[in-house]
């Protein structure tokens, strides 16, 4: 729990790290974009009762950034953590988030900021993961459905989640493969279970 929360791994064994690595899953152990998604959403949720905009926004961002600087500031979480504030700036404005746009300004942000930031593994996986979770996703949900017998409830979920594994996972599997000589073939089926029991 304090891995999931935190980021904070010194409480796991090397072989269950491992584990998680083999199956692919282990960046649920690191505070990533998932996480800040996660807390992003609920804070998004809690908030609602407020019917001031401009408290709104002020009470998400100063929540979302005490979470991503306590959580130890990892690129994916500062990247995430960007695009989440930008997207809700433009939904309390009225305006349409645009996520290619809002990726495409928050990565030209880092590189200016920081250019040696494109060296960092991290950072790599998380752009080109949100990259394909944007742009192949929807396709990729849309084929599962049409080959699934009937559509409800839980083909929904099950088409949703392999959709969005097969998203992240082609985009980062060479650099998964050459960074750490490991690609799981399961990673999609393991993060049917694990994401939703996060």
């Amino acid at each position: 729990m304090v891995a999931l929360t935190t980021g904070d791994k010194s409480g796991i064994d090397k072989l269950t790290q491992k584990d998680f690595s083999l199956a692919g899953t282990a960046h649920v152990l690191a505070i990533s974009g998932l996480h800040v998604g996660i807390f992003s959403f609920l804070i998004y949720t809690i908030i609602g009762f407020l019917n001031n905009r401009k408290i709104k926004i002020v009470a998400f961002t100063s929540l979302l950034w005490l979470f991503v600087i306590f959580t130890g500031g990892q690129p994916s979480a500062i990247r995430a953590a960007i695009m989440a504030t930008m997207a809700v700036y433009l939904i309390y404005y009225g305006k349409v988030p645009n996520p290619v746009n809002i990726l495409l300004f928050t990565t030209i942000l880092f590189i200016i900021i920081e250019p040696t930031m494109v060296y960092s593994i991290s950072f790599q996986l998380s752009i080109f993961a949100i990259s394909g979770i944007i742009l192949l996703y929807k396709p990729f949900n849309i084929l599962i459905l049409k080959l699934l017998i009937r559509e409800n409830l839980i083909t929904r979920f099950v088409s949703s989640s392999f959709a969005i594994s097969f998203a992240a996972t082609i985009p980062t599997a060479f650099l998964t493969a050459y960074y750490f000589n490991t690609f799981s073939i399961i990673y999609p089926l393991a993060n049917l279970l694990v994401l939703p029991l996060m």
